[in-house]
């Protein structure tokens, strides 16, 4: 009697160590940007409604002329679409959605934060905003959320670091 065994490994294992590569690349090169004194943010802010496109245009524009100036560079802009609010905000029902990532040193962020938030206070088109400093979330997210076990062929702890994944 012969037996036919099939020895390949299985497509899961595979997956799971690319993403582990992926994560343990990101990691490398958050770590790198953590000890060269650069912080890393997230604004997300909401803009009335009916903004006109080259108001908004023209808004973005400030306030990326603001980062640069600080010595600061902006990494990218999402634009999330217009959307419900939960709540009317300074009544409006509805607000344009803008996710902005930027890196700056960690010398002049202070400083770049308070000019940041007194334009957006300013802008009577800004109806709310947040500046969230990713480079913190990331030094404490290791205690929070479980990392990836080589062994594992669960690959929600890999996704679980991606989820984090700022560079692309």
């Amino acid at each position: 009697m012969t037996s036919n065994t099939v020895n390949t490994t299985s497509t899961d294992e595979q997956d799971v160590a690319a993403d582990l590569a992926e994560v343990n690349a990101y990691k490398k090169l958050r770590n790198a940007h953590l000890r060269s004194g650069v912080a890393i943010y997230e604004l997300v802010f909401l803009m009335r409604y009916d903004t006109s496109s080259q108001d908004a245009a023209a808004f973005y524009n400030k306030i990326v002329d603001i980062i640069n100036n600080f010595g600061g560079e902006v990494k990218g802009c999402e634009y999330w679409g217009l959307r419900h609010l939960a709540y009317k905000i300074k009544k409006n029902e509805n607000a344009h959605y803008y996710c902005l990532h930027y890196s700056v040193p960690v010398a002049s962020n202070g400083a770049l934060n308070i000019e940041l938030t007194r334009n957006l206070k300013v802008s009577e088109n800004i109806i709310r905003h947040i500046v969230i400093r990713l480079s913190d979330i990331d030094q404490t997210k290791k205690d929070i959320i479980p990392t990836a076990n080589p062994g594992s062929t669960d690959k929600r702890d890999a996704i679980y670091d991606k989820a984090y994944e700022v560079w692309r």
